[in-house]
């Protein structure tokens, strides 16, 4: 059964790591949400473990506003991490690391993808490898990188006043 919040609760677009050394750092806004994984190729096929469709893979959806790889005047920086594989792993680590749960609001979320790792079957590609941190931020109901740079009245206004808080220019 769907909740009212699940219902009016939308995602960003998906974080994409294209090349080697790509990084994000992802103001986590939204509490993680566990969905079905799906096919890469073919968004409507959902995974399962097993034959029998009774045990479904599920993959936990990081959203949140980045201030980087911005597309436009009207892209208010939302996006969504989905967490499958080597992005899981990552951020399950940087999670210990960090003595949480899971990444939750008032989280930043700063993942890069730093390699490839060994094939485990010559017909796969090589699995990416990734790298991730997660710091606690004292007190992000005050905080405007949680918050969509477009909330403002002018929004290139907010994303440069949000954009000087960037994770090198800040005080923490």
């Amino acid at each position: 059964m769907t909740t009212p919040a699940q219902f009016f609760t939308t995602r960003g677009r998906a974080l994409k790591f294209p090349e080697q050394s790509t990084r994000h750092t992802l103001y986590v806004s939204q509490p993680v949400e566990m969905t079905q994984q799906t096919d890469f190729h073919d968004d409507l096929q959902r995974l399962w473990w097993d034959e029998a469709e009774t045990w479904p893979k599920m993959q936990a959806v990081v959203s949140g506003y980045v201030l980087e790889g911005l597309t436009g005047p009207h892209d208010d920086g939302f996006r969504s991490l989905f967490c499958r594989g080597g992005i899981q792993k990552a951020v399950a680590l940087a999670c210990r690391r960090a003595h949480v749960v899971a990444p939750d609001f008032g989280m930043v979320l700063d993942i890069e993808y730093t390699g490839t790792g060994a094939r485990y079957d010559p017909s796969e590609k090589r699995p990416k490898e990734y790298c991730a941190t997660i710091t606690v931020v004292a007190d992000p109901a005050n905080d405007a990188r949680f918050f969509s740079p477009l909330g403002a009245t002018n929004g290139r206004t907010a994303r440069r006043a949000a954009s000087s808080l960037a994770p090198g220019h800040s005080a923490y």
